[in-house]
């Protein structure tokens, strides 16, 4: 039974290389890093997190705008179609009987919109 090695990458020249090399043997390079790289590995590492942190803001400011265009939309609607409704229709012939459905589906987009606007409001104080 043949037991497998560890192996790992040089970071220089990517050449699979034994697991406790501390040189590689294609390209001399330091396999162990040193105290440098790991400082700069971690500020690589705060860059992505504030960049994950901004993408996160502008996905949060997104779904708020639509939630609260969304809502304003179907509250609008369902308002125009109860009090505008002529013998069970409004103008443009859509049955007012369904009214309390768009009242229904504006509501919570606009709480939620509203939410999410306070918790904007928040994160930029």
């Amino acid at each position: 039974m043949v037991e497998n090695d560890k192996r790992k990458m040089c970071w220089n020249c990517e050449a699979n290389i034994s697991f406790e090399a501390d040189t590689c043997p294609y390209c001399r390079a330091s396999i162990i890093p040193s105290m440098n790289d790991i400082q700069e590995n971690s500020e690589e590492v705060d860059d992505e997190e504030d960049a994950s942190i901004q993408n996160d803001e502008g996905s949060l400011v997104a779904m708020t705008m639509a939630l609260l265009m969304g809502g304003s939309f179907f509250f609008l609607f369902s308002l125009l179609l109860f009090f505008f409704s002529n013998n069970g229709y409004f103008v443009l012939r859509w049955s007012d009987s369904y009214w309390f459905l768009y009242l229904f589906v504006a509501l919570p987009m606009l709480y939620f919109g509203i939410v999410n606007l306070q918790r904007l409001r928040i994160n930029g104080d």
